[in-house]
């Protein structure tokens, strides 16, 4: 079998026998299918040979036709394999077809317009064509939340702090073998006194505005909450007081149970940093109960800096870590205005934050000497529930 390389172009052709005459011409009528290259060239040249073996069952001038016209239309546009990678798997094929007026590939993806949301696909003759998105559809790309759950979303209703958009209702929910059907009447009873949309929706199209989460045949489509801003902390005056810090808190249901945690025992307030926090999302709505609906979340740019400012204040600033030189927490009592800080769910609190504090405080553990290496810490959730416990605990007694 001989080798060689036709042109200038690479391309390699394989022959058996001996070549006679022209080669270029000899393969070009029994083994190859030839390509030419893109006008607007210098010359026309030899871009590609291929044997016509390897085409397929169909005819090798059906075939060698098809193949020109699609290396023909690349060269033309100047689209090559690693554009037509990019821009999907199906370009080339909807390029051609677009092009050889056979219109586009049956299942080529629309593209959504960005200025008004509509899917977007191109028509054979190379103009587009706009289809309407689905009501459901237009909800999704709203940039609304969708909190879910019964206890959220009437906690939601009664604070009235979002703006309210639509309450969507289970069609098929039976509320005689409910629990809560009291809570739920009055949920759906309150949006209509607000002149709120009451939208029947199945159960399928709930689970897609919520992402499959257990929503409880309730959905309030409503505005985004965001924190509130608190560059320093107030004046702790003389009654004492207890605020949450939460330093990089960013698993949404630890966020959510300390926030419930929080206004259950009647803290004073929380903040978090602005940066590196779980954001006000429906999933921390559904862990805190609708607590956050209820309560007002600050944050802070600086932490740090936060901190140090409200020590100079008066403010009593404690850290929960596992520091060799942590208090145990039965010694800890809220006779002054308190913070407890709690640090991130794998780092803790940060070295800089922990400087700040004016203590550091444990939770001892009672398990057996052996047993030190399965579980070494509580979640946060846990432990700042037992530390806020434990201050609220000894300000009751104290003022007792």
């Amino acid at each position: 079998m001989a080798q060689r390389r036709v042109g200038n172009t690479g391309a390699v052709a394989f022959a058996v026998g001996s070549w006679a005459g022209d080669p270029v011409r000899f393969l070009k009528r029994t083994w190859c299918v030839p390509v030419r290259s893109a006008p607007g060239k210098s010359h026309d040249r030899w871009s590609a040979i291929r044997p016509k073996s390897s085409i397929g069952q169909h005819s090798h001038e059906e075939q060698g036709d098809a193949f020109l016209a699609r290396r023909w239309e690349n060269g033309r546009t100047g689209t090559n394999r690693s554009e037509n990678n990019h821009r999907g798997v199906n370009h080339g094929r909807d390029h051609w077809r677009k092009h050889s007026g056979k219109g586009p590939s049956t299942n080529a993806e629309p593209v959504r317009d960005s200025k008004n949301g509509q899917a977007r696909n191109s028509r054979g003759d190379g103009t587009s064509f706009q289809r309407e998105l689905s009501d459901l559809q237009r909800r999704r790309a709203s940039g609304h939340d969708f909190l879910f759950g019964v206890a959220p979303v009437l906690a939601a209703l009664l604070a009235g702090r979002r703006e309210i958009f639509a309450l969507h209702w289970q069609e098929s929910m039976d509320l005689t073998k409910r629990k809560d059907r009291n809570a739920v009447i009055r949920a759906r009873d309150m949006a209509e006194r607000k002149g709120l949309d009451v939208v029947l929706a199945t159960k399928g199209d709930l689970n897609i505005l919520t992402e499959n989460r257990p929503h409880q045949g309730l959905v309030l489509e409503c505005s985004p909450l965001d924190f509130e801003p608190l560059p320093r902390m107030p004046d702790p005056g003389w009654k004492p007081a207890c605020w949450l810090v939460l330093d990089e808190i960013e698993d949404p249901m630890n966020f959510g149970a300390l926030c419930r945690t929080a206004h259950y025992l009647g803290l004073t307030g929380v903040v978090t940093c602005h940066r590196n926090s779980a954001p006000l999302s429906p999933v921390v709505s559904k862990a805190s109960a609708g607590a956050v609906e209820a309560m007002t979340i600050h944050s802070t740019h600086s932490m740090p800096r936060f901190l140090r400012e409200a020590r100079e204040l008066g403010w009593v600033v404690v850290g929960g870590a596992l520091a060799p030189d942590a208090v145990e927490c039965r010694n800890l009592s809220l006779d002054k205005p308190t913070m407890l800080v709690l640090g991130n769910e794998g780092r803790g609190i940060r070295p800089l934050v922990s400087q700040a504090c004016s203590l550091l405080v444990r939770i001892p553990s009672h398990r057996t000497q052996g047993d030190t290496e399965t579980v070494d810490s509580l979640n946060v959730s846990v432990a700042g529930g037992i530390l806020m416990h434990q201050l609220i605990s000894s300000a009751s007694y104290n003022q007792s």
